[in-house]
Parts: structure tokens; C-alpha cells; sequence
């Protein structure tokens, strides 16, 4: 009976250790790839746990037609003022989604450069050091349901040669409401 009882024991052991480790541990899970705080983000992806602080920017956004979903976890950077690290960064991008994502103590949370069709939506962006999103040069995309508080300079920076971003149902605290550059119309409201 005892042998019997150790061979279930190991066994049982053994199986419990090989679930254990086989769990997921990336950071956000794509279709063929998963994705951790460093990486260039090539497809569509869900946040399945929050990410401790880094240094730098967390997901270098390098395609179009995609939604990255932090599912209500948290991005955080080094708060250092001489941070250049971004929650999310991108350049000429189209069609991308973020949402769900608390973003944390980088110089931006979400830095977007020459890109179109974006929505950003139900974001919380708390302490950045210049600001919770910034566009430039990026056109017809809509920022919505964002929180944006207590970041260094601006809520939302849209930057030169923006254009036809639609920013609405978003709360502004402690920081500009929009700060902007030349040569475009953004809608607020």
C-alpha cells in the first residue's frame, strides 16, 4: 500500500511541477507569438499579467491592423525625469487599437508618430513625465474614455501636422488639457 501510495504521490508531484511551468509567462499573447515589455509588438495581443518597471519603452508597436489589449493591467516605467521610455511607441502605423491599459511613470505613456486611424480608448495615464498620449503628425484617430492625471505637462499633446483626431468623453487632472503644435484641427470635446 505505501508503495502504491508514493507512486501516486510522484506522479501526482511530477504533474502539478509540468503544469505549473508550462503556464504562459509572456506579457501579452498574440496568435503566434507572445510578446514581453522590450519587444516589437507585430500583431494583434492581450496583456494576461502587469508589468514591473522598465527603464525603457515598454512595446514598440511595428504593425498595422492591430489591437493591443492591456486588459486592465498596468505598464510602469522608471519615473526618472530623464526617461525616455514610452508605455507604447509607433511610427507609421494604421489602424491600431490600445486599450484597457494603466500607464505608469514613463515620459509618455502613448507616443504615436506619423500614423492614422487610431483608436485609443479607456486608458488610465497617471504620472508621465511630458504627458499621457502624444500624437504627432498623426490624423483622423479618436482618443476616448482616457483618465489622464497628474502627468508632468500634458494630458494629450498633438503635435505638428495633426489632424482630424475626434478627443472625446475623456477626464483631464492636474495636468494640460491638450497641448498641440501648428497646421491642423483636432475636435475636443
Amino acid at each position: 500500500m505505501n508503495k502504491k501510495f508514493l507512486l501516486i504521490f510522484v506522479i501526482a508531484t511530477f504533474m502539478c511541477f509540468f503544469i505549473l511551468n508550462s503556464q504562459v509567462k509572456a506579457d501579452c499573447i498574440g496568435a503566434t507569438t507572445n510578446f514581453t515589455c522590450g519587444d516589437t509588438v507585430t500583431e494583434s495581443c492581450t496583456l494576461n499579467q502587469s508589468e514591473p518597471e522598465h527603464n525603457d519603452s515598454c512595446f514598440i508597436i511595428n504593425a498595422n491592423d492591430t489591437i493591443i489589449d492591456c486588459n486592465g493591467y498596468n505598464l510602469t516605467g522608471n519615473g526618472s525625469i530623464d526617461s525616455s521610455g514610452k508605455g507604447f511607441i509607433g511610427t507609421n502605423l494604421d489602424n491600431v487599437t490600445i486599450k484597457d491599459c494603466i500607464i505608469v511613470d514613463f515620459d509618455y505613456g502613448i507616443w504615436i508618430n506619423y500614423s492614422t486611424h487610431l483608436i485609443i480608448y479607456n486608458n488610465t495615464l497617471t504620472s508621465n513625465q511630458y504627458g499621457g498620449i502624444g500624437l504627432n503628425a498623426t490624423s483622423y484617430s479618436n482618443l476616448s474614455s482616457n483618465i489622464a492625471s497628474q502627468n508632468r505637462l500634458y494630458s494629450f499633446y498633438i503635435g505638428y501636422n495633426s489632424s482630424h483626431n475626434f478627443i472625446y468623453n475623456n477626464l483631464f487632472n492636474s495636468s494640460q488639457l491638450v497641448g498641440g503644435g501648428a497646421n491642423g484641427r483636432s475636435f475636443c470635446s
